[in-house]
């Protein structure tokens, strides 16, 4: 059965210790191991800020929604396009 949330530490320690390496050694699998710890670490902070400081996300939700920094925003959307195409 696939654990709820993170791969547990104990778990990933067991991987790392036992079986020669064989899953150290997979550079697609540490990778996954970390983008899903990363990803269930940065979605509990997230939890915890819009239960514990709900003006702050309603502040975010009224500069997200201002006409002016959607006009910010799609200036430099424009720029990192342009720099994405010349490389």
């Amino acid at each position: 059965m696939l654990p709820n949330g993170s791969v547990p530490k104990r778990l990933v320690d067991h991987w790392f210790r036992n079986y020669k390496g064989r899953f150290e050694k997979n550079i697609k699998f540490v990778a996954t191991l970390f983008n899903l710890r990363q990803r269930h670490n940065t979605i509990r902070k997230a939890a915890r800020v819009g239960t514990t400081h709900p003006r702050t996300l309603v502040k975010l939700a009224h500069l997200a929604n201002n006409s002016a920094f959607r006009d910010i925003y799609a200036g430099q959307k424009a720029i990192v396009k342009r720099r994405n195409q010349s490389v």
